[in-house]
């Protein structure tokens, strides 16, 4: 009698000598390569457990009803199980799926692949571990009308592994961990995709030469939140995408010791929350996109000598942006839109790095930035801002060869920039009425290189402007007003 069909008589046994269509129990035990388990249960709380210890082994489990367990291992410490396939379809409500694929470490395995689909009610559980494989696959797929779906994936000493979690209904529970400790691993790929109301998920990568992580949550009540979190640690090249849709949404994304990060958030709906960290890494890239209203966000460039670039979009009412980019290395880019009413955008460039620059634009009124760059030289500063009510302060400290140019349309607004160092420019310009303008420059002009400062103001009535320039010679200025 060949592997599969005791397999089978395994499952069909019970049933037959019991009379009864539900608390069957299924135990497969295959030791060898080449072999299948097929296992076929109907009702409530039925229990398949499948043990196979061999290459080239095939499992698939099929459980309709409530409550049922599968339980499927290949392989053990000591014992190589390489290029396994689990197929595990339960249908109904509340079951549990449980995969445990491993072998020996460091014995560079083949495949593993692992495909679990629970549909129903939901109130599912699916756990599958990975030990020590290289190019593995596992699919969690999980739909129900319901609440309280769940799937957690560890991929332990991967190598070109890939995990992807599908998940529909409410509460829905995602978590991947990839961890390579030798850091050798290559292409590790996790991708959790969640539709409905108040979804979490995780993906944790750690140590690995190449890493992608992607979650992707849609939701339609303005009452929910769903949260998406994103943790990169070790990586060479780290890659990093969360795509909200709905009312509500949450986004975190740190990203530590990875050289080169490529980070993008887009949301879309009210009331969302991005907070992005980039640390020590050697080319930090990072974009947002916010649509919707009272939307949020936080990037935070941190350490690395290498190029910084933070872009933020924002289309809505009353958003906040905080760019901060801080501590080693040339070349930080920070650019920031904003449109709608009560815009909020803080930028902070802190080292002692040349070419910093910040490209500001926000439109609507009572519009609100603040702008710091210190130290280093060949900085640069671009603002518009249209609306009535909007302010503007500008402070770049202990530079050569700063520029600041802001550009301001409508009533009420003003403007602030403060310069300390050498050879730097200032240039405001003013549309409207009752607009200020102040620009302070501290520091040493030259006949050839002086510091220079301009105001234009016209279109109304009421202006205000101050120059003052201090500590050097040959600095020049001007303010032109014009009225209606």
């Amino acid at each position: 009698m060949n592997n599969m069909l005791k397999a089978a008589m395994a499952a069909l046994i019970p049933a037959l000598c019991s009379g009864a269509a539900y608390a069957n129990s299924a135990a497969t035990f295959q030791l060898g390569a080449d072999n299948d388990a097929d296992t076929t249960q109907a009702g409530s709380g039925n229990d398949a457990t499948v043990n196979q210890y061999g290459d080239r082994n095939n499992t698939r489990v099929q459980q309709s009803g409530t409550g049922n367990t599968a339980a499927v291992n290949n392989g053990f410490a000591g014992d190589e199980s390489n290029d396994t396939s689990v197929s595990v379809d339960q249908s109904g409500a509340d079951h549990l799926a449980e995969v445990d694929q491993s072998a020996v470490a460091g014995s560079g395995s083949a495949p593993y692949d692992v495909d679990v689909t629970q549909s129903g009610q939901a109130g599912h559980y699916a756990d599958v571990d990975q030990f020590d494989s290289t190019g593995a696959l596992a699919t969690v797929n999980q739909s129900g009308s319901v609440d309280f779906n769940e799937a957690v994936v560890l991929q332990d000493l991967v190598d070109g592994d890939s995990v992807s979690i599908t998940q529909s209904g409410t509460l829905g529970y995602a978590d991947v961990y990839q961890f390579d400790n030798a850091g050798l691993g290559a292409s590790n790929t996790a991708t959790v995709t969640q539709s409905g109301e108040n979804n979490d998920a995780i993906i944790t990568q750690v140590a690995s030469s190449d890493a992608q992580a992607s979650v992707q949550q849609s939701g339609v009540d303005a009452l929910v939140t769903d949260a998406s979190e994103i943790y990169q640690e070790g990586v060479d090249d780290a890659e990093a995408t969360s795509i909200q849709t709905g009312d509500g949404n949450n986004s975190l994304i740190d990203q530590v010791g990875a050289q080169i990060v490529r980070t993008s958030v887009t949301q879309s709906g009210a009331g969302n929350s991005s907070t992005v960290y980039n640390w020590d890494g050697s080319t930090l890239t990072v974009t947002v996109v916010q649509a919707g209203d009272d939307n949020d966000v936080f990037v935070d460039q941190n350490g690395g000598g290498g190029d910084k670039t933070a872009t933020v979009t924002q289309d809505g009412n009353d958003n906040a942006a905080d760019v901060d980019q801080d501590a080693g290395g040339s070349f930080k880019t920070a650019t920031i839109s904003q449109s709608g009413a009560d815009n909020d955008a803080d930028v902070d460039q802190f080292s002692m790095g040349d070419n910093q620059s910040v490209d500001l634009t926000q439109s609507g009124d009572n519009n609100d930035a603040d702008i710091e760059q210190l130290a280093g030289a060949d900085h640069s500063v671009l603002a518009t801002q249209s609306g009535n009510g909007d302010r503007l302060a500008v402070l770049q400290d202990n530079g050569d060869d700063l520029s600041a140019t802001v550009t301001q349309a409508g009533l009420n607004s003003d403007v602030d920039i403060d310069q300390s160092g050498s050879w730097n420019q200032a240039t405001v310009d003013q549309s409207g009425e009752r607009n200020d303008a102040f620009i302070t420059q501290d520091g040493l002009g030259l006949m050839a290189t002086p510091n220079e400062a301009f105001i234009t103001q016209v279109g109304g009535e009421t202006f205000s402007a101050t120059i003052t320039q201090t500590g050097g010679d040959a600095n020049y200025s001007w303010i032109r007003q014009a009225g209606m």
